[in-house]
């Protein structure tokens, strides 16, 4: 999954998030593996997230529903769970019986 990052010498500011301790040490983990710091880490993958083409939503999406095996079946939690993950707009969702269905809208 490829998104185009707008790299910027945006000011930057402060701010602070609470996290669970294994989560933290997941991201330490990750952000050690691409050489960078953690903060720089999470800045390129929440941007990545939130720059996601409907397209690259829509594969999300369907990789997910392949990892739990879904196939027609009533919509699981874990599943409905993906709605705080990636954000579709209104126009999108009225547009797309699938998204309707995943999102149980």
């Amino acid at each position: 999954m490829e998104a185009t990052l707008n790299i910027t010498k945006e000011k930057k500011i402060q701010t602070a998030f609470r996290f669970k301790r294994s989560l933290i040490e997941r991201l330490r983990t990750a952000a050690r593996a691409e050489n960078t710091s953690v903060n720089e880490y999470v800045e390129r993958v929440l941007a990545e997230k939130l720059d996601m083409s409907l397209e690259e939503k829509y594969e999300y999406v369907r990789q997910e529903c392949r990892k739990m095996k879904l196939h027609d079946i009533d919509v699981p939690e874990n599943l409905k769970r993906l709605r705080g993950c990636i954000s579709f707009t209104q126009e999108e969702v009225n547009a797309d019986e699938r998204l309707k269905y995943i999102l149980g809208k």
